[in-house]
């Protein structure tokens, strides 16, 4: 009798409860890690600067940034993170520009500095 109960539990918990309706995918909204409207070759640039800095070869993360600053430097996230490789390298003349830099780009913004 058990053994029904608990079949007739599972079937019904089957059909009142389909799991399809969670594996859908919205392909039309809009991603959240959206950098904005920028180019294929910034996009790389920067993730490529992250990444090198994230297996500790920060003189090719600012060459990296360095790239992309050419590419468009109103973003002050890439001050930001050239002040951070700056800093790693013991170059702090340089980090301290590149912070200000970051600053004055957008002054409302407050980076923390880890």
């Amino acid at each position: 009798m058990k053994k029904q109960l608990y079949i007739l539990l599972l079937f019904s918990g089957m059909f009142f409860m389909p799991q399809h309706n969670y594996a859908q995918i919205d392909f039309n909204a809009v991603p959240e890690d959206d950098l904005g409207n920028v180019s294929d070759e910034f996009q790389e640039l920067f993730y490529e600067a992250l990444k090198q800095k994230a297996i500790e070869n920060y003189d090719k993360a600012i060459v990296a940034l360095r790239k992309a600053l050419e590419i468009d430097d109103t973003e002050s996230i890439l001050y930001f993170e050239l002040g951070k490789n700056y800093n790693q390298l013991k170059n702090f003349g340089e980090a301290e520009d590149a912070l200000k830099e970051a600053v004055s780009k957008n002054p409302r913004k407050r980076m923390v500095f880890r």
